[in-house]
């Protein structure tokens, strides 16, 4: 959904959105976003607050099981109209505090893309004690234990394990 900035009203208004979003890097499949945003404008300022609600089935990245991440979350996005800089120009840390929209719209869809990409774990987990598979046979180290053998090294670090370091006093 678009929203053209010069037509918010005085008052601002509020919407409520429900979204299937696919989300190629995170989920393989579309996912259900529920949200609410208030939207007000001073001047040519916008400013969009909202709260979303979203489960995202990822995949754990120690035993690539499916992980179901429940967001709950609320967001506060400034948008100004963008303008053409001309040479370089140094960043304050207030210069990245807001977003910048194009012909007079500002997309919330790509809002919410946008907050729920930033709220979403890096590394997903399906349990912090998750043990992953084993690096050998891959089998899912969870459900039990391989039959590999622990004991194997690398041929190429065989030659250190007869030296010996003499003490001296």
């Amino acid at each position: 959904m678009k929203i053209t900035v010069s037509e918010i009203p005085e008052e601002g208004f509020e919407v409520d959105l429900k979204e299937n979003i696919k989300f190629d890097d995170l989920s393989s499949k579309p996912v259900t976003v529920s949200a609410h945003v208030e939207a007000k404008r001073s001047g040519r300022d916008v400013f969009i607050n909202g709260e979303i609600q979203a489960s995202i089935e990822m995949t754990c990245v120690r035993c690539l099981n499916p992980v179901t991440e429940s967001l709950d979350l609320d967001f506060s996005v400034v948008y100004q109209p963008s303008v053409e800089l001309k040479g370089d120009l140094e960043l304050h840390k207030g210069d990245l505090e807001s977003s910048f929209y194009d012909n007079d719209e500002i997309d919330l869809r790509e809002i919410l893309i946008e907050q729920i990409i930033i709220h979403c774990p890096i590394n997903p987990l399906c349990d912090e004690g998750c043990k992953g598979l084993c690096s050998k046979c891959g089998v899912n180290l969870n459900n039990g234990t391989c039959s590999c053998d622990k004991d194997i090294t690398d041929s190429r670090w065989n030659k250190l394990k007869n030296i010996t370091f003499e003490r001296k006093e």
